[in-house]
């Protein structure tokens, strides 16, 4: 939209500029809201490791895409790989 603005002259009136902000605004949200979501799973997926006496199978932490999923997934420990 602002894009349209500048190079095509489309006139940008304030409902569509309101609407555009409350777009943005609600997926910024949502993206936030994921992201506090899966960090919390992830946290909770350690603490239960540390618990159990294991090692936390964490995205990331072995540099790929999880220990259980290299090792046999199902291992009862949190993948959080998408498509094992």
């Amino acid at each position: 939209m602002i894009f349209a603005s500048i190079f095509l002259g489309e006139e940008v009136g304030w409902d569509r500029a309101l609407g555009s902000l409350v777009t943005v605004g609600g997926v910024a949200l949502v993206a936030r809201a994921k992201t506090r979501e899966n960090t919390q799973l992830a946290a909770a997926a350690v603490a239960a490791a540390a618990a159990a006496g294991g090692a936390a199978d964490v995205e990331g932490a072995d540099g790929g895409a999880g220990a259980g999923a290299a090792a046999g997934a199902g291992s009862g420990v949190f993948d959080p790989t998408p498509y094992p």
